[in-house]
């Protein structure tokens, strides 16, 4: 588990009426679909999720914590104790009552502040202060300190923290209408924390937005939100293969996103087969005499190439002596060739067929 975790909401596109979780969210981009929370690391590993609706538990201390507070302390409650994880999360969630039962934990958090949700907090500034001009309160609930902090910015901004106040100050750029320049102004060390860390989940929703697994027909609910989860549990995989990638390989051989879910989805669809073919006999004789040179053959992925099922030589005549051997290194024209993966393999001259099935990396 990382040290740096946010929690923020994300929307399933949906805009059938059969389903009772439907939300509408007019500032998302699909604003009709389900909402869930998402609890995502510095990575972009997605760590935790819920839907929204779940049963409401009861808060740890007596503490009375609001539904989405709720949320973030159900998604916190399998980090383990005394490792100072830092949470962060936005205004929808935050009160100082979550605050306090997260750091009872060891815990820390911060996120943007409702001023309503805490009684007695009110920050009076200086007529027609500058833009930049910060206060900040510390109050302290069942023995934790909490950091509450206004900043001018176009509009006030109140964060509310458990491990970081004002200080050091900053300085941000920021455009003034009147110059029409870019002015230095400053700011709570606050600011730049939350900034840097709150964007986890809008990140790996960037991901998700990209080569998503779709129909071409009108599906039902759960079908939506089936398909929603394997595109998750993809784009979770590629993300942790390409942390292990960066030690082990160079960066021009660490698949894209796209290589990796194309590879992934032939690896699953040649899983337990044998044989590479799923046309029909007809179809395939009548494409082999009216067919074209074309590019070269695209490699099986390691998945495929090393399963040892299905992999039998088939031979392809004498005549048909036009394509190289796929074996790296070898530049013979075959007459056999491999019926699951598809490609040309010496198996007479060479044994390049065996090496082929056997060696991990070509």
């Amino acid at each position: 588990m990382e040290e740096h975790l946010s929690v923020d909401e994300q929307i399933i596109a949906y805009k059938g009426k059969k389903s009772a979780l439907r939300q509408y969210n007019p500032k998302k981009p699909k604003k009709w679909g389900w909402k869930i929370f998402v609890l995502s690391g510095r990575s972009g590993l997605i760590h935790g999720i819920e839907f929204y609706g779940q049963d409401v538990d009861v808060p740890p201390e007596g503490l009375q914590v609001n539904k989405p507070g709720q949320v973030v302390l159900r998604l916190a409650s399998k980090f383990p104790n005394d490792r100072n994880f830092k949470l962060y999360f936005d205004n929808w969630f935050n009160s100082p009552n979550v605050q306090v039962a997260l750091a009872l934990r060891d815990i820390w958090s911060i996120g943007t502040l409702i001023l309503n949700r805490a009684k007695g907090l009110k920050f009076e500034f200086d007529r027609s202060p500058p833009r930049g001009t910060h206060l900040t309160k510390c109050m302290k609930i069942q023995g934790v300190d909490l950091f509450a902090t206004q900043w001018l910015d176009n509009k006030p901004v109140t964060l509310l923290s458990t491990f970081v106040a004002s200080t050091p100050e900053i300085a941000v750029s920021r455009f003034d209408r009147q110059s029409k320049d870019f002015n230095s102004v400053p700011a709570p060390q606050c600011i730049a924390v939350y900034n840097k860390h709150m964007g986890y989940v809008d990140e790996i929703n960037s991901y998700l937005g990209r080569f998503r697994v779709t129909t071409h027909c009108r599906s039902r609910a759960y079908i939506k939100i089936f398909l929603n989860f394997v595109n998750i549990i993809a784009t979770n995989c590629w993300l942790q293969y390409r942390r292990d990638a960066e030690n082990v390989l160079e960066k021009k051989n660490i698949l894209s996103l796209y290589d990796f879910k194309a590879s992934l989805a032939e690896s699953l669809c040649r899983e337990g087969t044998t044989s590479g073919h799923t046309k029909r006999a007809s179809l395939e004789i009548h494409m082999s005499r009216t067919s074209r040179p074309g590019p070269r053959a695209k490699l099986p992925s390691a998945d495929i190439r090393l399963d040892n099922l299905g992999h039998w030589p088939i031979s392809i005549g004498s005549g048909n002596r036009g394509a190289i051997c796929k074996m790296t290194g070898c530049s013979a024209k075959p007459v056999t060739k491999c019926e699951k993966c598809d490609v040309h393999l010496c198996i007479v001259s060479k044994n390049c067929f065996k090496v082929f099935h056997i060696t991990p990396v070509l």
